[in-house]
């Protein structure tokens, strides 16, 4: 085919480095937390855009197994002139090529909103929490429940649009950019007791 199933099939969207979002913390380090209006905040829009991958990527496969078969139709390919053949060929591949394109940003969409996430519920974590309580309270703050949450149910949703390969893309090395998150901006909690400090390892444990 024109488009191969390779280039849309099950792990087909190579991951971006790690260290972008390493890099992208230290900038955000000391700025203000992440406006909720920049962020997808519910997560059926996400779910929406995970099913219009699914769909393109089932558009290309089909359409690519037409190329193939029009290919290797000899009654057909005798009635058209070669010219008309060849210029069907190309012009179906150039728009499933774009197609498949589509599907590669629709994932890394995904893949940026899910750790947008982190800053959004971290940074209101480490920056507006206090961490020099009078009493000891052994509930996680609410920014981390949120996030738990957001993730338990757009893994559990998405899992029906998107094959295990991709889904496991979208949530590996989330542990990677939480801990890059809680380190650098650390800084910012001006003071903490041991209330505080208990309170901080119920966040991460949580």
């Amino acid at each position: 085919a024109v488009v191969s199933t390779q280039s849309t099939g099950e792990g087909a969207t190579p991951p971006p480095s790690l260290r972008e979002f390493v890099t992208a913390v230290g900038r955000h380090q000391g700025k203000d937390v992440l406006d909720k209006n920049k962020v997808m905040i519910e997560n059926e829009r996400l779910i929406q855009l995970s099913q219009v991958q699914d769909s393109i990527t089932w558009l290309v496969l089909y359409v690519s197994g037409f190329i193939d078969d029009l290919q290797n139709d000899k009654e057909l390919t005798d009635q058209l002139p070669p010219k008309v053949m060849e210029d069907c060929r190309i012009r179906l591949g150039e728009r499933m090529s774009e197609l498949t394109s589509l599907t590669h940003d629709c994932m890394m969409v995904l893949y940026l909103e899910v750790r947008v996430h982190c800053y959004f519920h971290l940074l209101q974590v480490l920056r507006k929490q206090d961490y020099k309580p009078d009493t000891e309270n052994s509930d996680p703050d609410t920014g981390v429940t949120l996030l738990n949450k957001f993730y338990y149910e757009m893994e559990e949703k998405i899992k029906d649009y998107l094959p295990a390969t991709h889904t496991k893309f979208l949530f590996e090395g989330l542990g990677y950019v939480m801990s890059a998150i809680v380190i650098d901006n650390a800084c910012n909690i001006k003071e903490i007791n041991s209330a505080g400090i208990k309170k901080m390892s119920r966040n991460i444990l949580a």
